[in-house]
């Protein structure tokens, strides 16, 4: 079984040192909060950067906050554009959580979600849902992750059992199937681990999947474009670019 060790981060962490990530040699992915809503995260410009750099593998992941068609079909076209512009190996994630979308019912939150994947997974990246238990149980439906050729969409799942280390490898070793959720692509098995190179606490995953097999991609250095590329492809959406 695979077994990949990465975190997942955003303006919260603050000034990250890469290049201290980046000697790591557990960390095989990060996650990098791309956006909230259609609002870039502020911290994504040097994040991103600092990943292509250091050649440290990575996903992007979507904070909604949009709770009609038309607004999650706007949050999924901006994710979209990030996903054409920096090809994210480890998936592009829809993070759908708050109460006022809670509220919206198990129908209607399973049908945006439904419709932000099958938006975002167009581009070709490997589109996927972070979630928990409660929100499987009551508020998605199974077949919000199935896919019309029988494949399925992965799904990041969140469940925090009590591990008393909170560094990479201190994660349950061969745990996948002991998940109330084991079809979880990745796991994330808390949210107060420590590295070094990040000052604050930080989410720690395990990722169960090959991407690169998943999305049919080859992991190359000519898979990117340009940061100035990137730049151009994301002002068509109203991003001001990138800060180099």
């Amino acid at each position: 079984m695979i077994e990949q060790y990465g975190i997942d981060i955003s303006t919260a962490q603050g000034k990250i040192d890469w290049d201290k990530l980046a000697r790591n040699e557990h960390l095989a992915f990060v996650i990098i909060r791309a956006a909230q809503g259609t609002a870039q995260d502020s911290a994504f410009d040097r994040n991103i950067k600092e990943a292509l750099r250091t050649d440290i593998p990575f996903g992007l992941y979507f904070a909604s906050g949009a709770t009609t068609e038309e607004g999650v079909e706007a949050e999924a076209r901006f994710a979209a554009a990030f996903c054409e512009a920096f090809r994210p190996q480890y998936g592009a994630w829809y993070d759908m959580e708050l109460k006022k979308h809670a509220a919206l019912g198990k129908q209607k939150v399973s049908a945006l979600l439904r419709r932000w994947l099958e938006i975002v997974g167009e581009t070709g990246t490997s589109a996927g849902v972070y979630t928990n238990r409660n929100w499987l149980k009551n508020l998605i439906e199974p077949a919000v992750f199935e896919k019309q050729d029988g494949a399925s969409y992965p799904l990041w799942y969140a469940a925090y059992p009590n591990i008393e280390g909170k560094s990479l490898t201190d994660a349950w070793k061969d745990n996948r199937q002991k998940l109330s959720y084991p079809q979880a692509a990745i796991w994330q098995w808390t949210s107060k681990g420590r590295i070094e190179g990040i000052s604050t606490n930080v989410d720690m995953n395990v990722c169960y999947e090959d991407f690169a097999a998943l999305t049919g991609e080859d992991e190359t250095p000519e898979e990117y474009v340009t940061v100035e590329e990137a730049a151009r492809m994301l002002s068509n959406l109203g991003v001001r670019g990138v800060i180099l």
